[in-house]
């Protein structure tokens, strides 16, 4: 009976030894970093051989057209709004070009004060002209009875009276010079009477967009009252937060504040604006760790318009030896993959520059070795890599160093 239990509890020992051994023996072959499993498939990864070459770099950001600022359009003049630049009224999205109708006052009383100013300054003329003939008479005969005078042939009181006459036409000649000169009373009011009518048609200073507002016809409107709140569309603007590790790559030389601006819409067609960077912001978003970069965009671009989501390119500065990578490339913001003879290693690179899609590198790999663009999950040194497009290898075989590498260069 003992020699059983003995047996039993020997066997059990032995089981349970080998079964510590080999979970110890699992456990050291699937630790990272001692090389894959044997037997295992080799993976198929995109290649690139590194040429350090000078490199320029672009900044990229999202940001929303907007207006460069709004303006209240009101009335000048009180009336009943006769038309609108719709039929419907000014309703807010509706566009209106430069010097386009947005509203028409009921012109009535300004036309009939236009009118009567137009017919008192016509006969103000008239006498005008009349005072000057009368004055030049009134002189002559003034003169003709100074000269009787002379020779005792006129009495002194016939000339003062004929003086009297020449005071009184040239009093009122330069009464009526006062009403008809350029500056004269009724050609001024006739000048402010013409200026109410033209306010009563109210256009369009600038292409713009009607922001706010709801005017239709019949509307009675009062000195001062507001016409509409408008876009200026001939002066828009961009507003593009950048994460302020790229904003610090933006150049500031004159000739590169030019921006490109394309749109985020799948329209079918690649269109393509122009911008300029007006403003790099200083102050930094603490809670976004973004600068934000203001883009002046002249309006009057076919197919651009307030409101759109567009991308802006701005230009950054040049690297003169730099590799540039896709951003999917780097792993743990300053590690890449490498090939070598077929087998993985992973290198600590020197990243001078990482933008949303892809980053340079200045050193840690040397030139003409080969990238792994492919990102890996648990990438392991040592693993099996074969370059896509390129045979699998038979079991057991390892490709020679750089066979069937693609997308040779500097540039991916």
């Amino acid at each position: 009976m003992k020699d059983t239990t003995r047996s039993t509890l020997g066997i059990s020992a032995i089981i349970v030894v080998l079964g510590v051994a080999g979970f110890f023996l699992l456990m050291h072959r699937g630790r990272p970093g001692e090389g894959p499993p044997r037997g295992a498939p080799a993976r198929s990864v995109d290649l690139q051989v590194v040429r350090y070459e000078p490199q320029a770099t672009t900044v990229r950001g999202l940001g929303r057209v907007q207006s460069a600022g709004d303006l209240v359009l009101a009335a000048q003049v009180g009336g009943r709004v006769l038309a609108t630049a719709h039929p419907l009224g000014l309703k807010p999205g509706l566009a209106v070009p430069r010097d386009g109708l947005l509203c028409l006052i009921d012109t009535t009383d300004y036309a009939l004060e236009v009118r009567r100013l137009r017919g008192q300054l016509r006969q103000s003329e008239e006498q005008l002209e009349l005072a000057r003939a009368a004055t030049a008479l009134a002189r002559m005969d003034l003169e003709r009875l100074e000269a009787l005078l002379k020779a005792d042939n006129a009495s002194p009181q016939a000339v003062e009276q004929a003086r009297f006459t020449l005071l009184g036409r040239q009093e009122k000649e330069i009464g009526l010079a006062a009403q008809t000169g350029p500056e004269g009373s009724v050609t001024l009011a006739l000048r402010k009477a013409e200026l109410q009518l033209e306010r009563c048609r109210i256009t369009a200073p600038f292409d713009l967009e009607v922001g706010a507002g709801d005017l239709v016809p019949g509307t009675l409107l009062a000195p001062g009252q507001t016409v509409a709140r408008v876009l200026n569309l001939a002066d828009l603007e961009l507003r593009v937060p950048l994460r302020d590790s790229e904003a610090a790559w933006i150049s500031q030389a004159p000739a590169d504040r030019e921006v490109r601006l394309s749109s985020t819409e799948n329209s079918g067609a690649d269109q393509v604006w122009r911008g300029r960077l007006a403003q790099l912001s200083g102050r930094l978003d603490p809670t976004q760790q973004t600068r934000e970069a203001v883009v002046h965009v002249p309006g009057g671009q076919a197919g651009l318009r307030a409101g759109m989501l567009v991308e802006a390119v701005f230009t950054g500065r040049v690297l003169e030896s730099a590799l540039r990578i896709p951003r999917r490339a780097l792993r743990e913001n300053d590690r890449v993959l490498l090939w070598r003879g077929g087998r993985l290693e992973i290198a600590q690179v020197e990243v001078a520059w990482t933008g949303r899609h892809e980053a340079l590198l200045i050193g840690g790999v040397a030139e003409g070795d080969t990238l792994v663009l492919t990102a890996i999950q648990d990438p392991v040194p040592g693993m099996l890599l074969r370059a896509n497009g390129a045979p699998a290898p038979a079991d057991g075989a390892v490709p020679a160093k750089g066979e069937g590498s693609g997308k040779a260069g500097g540039r991916p």
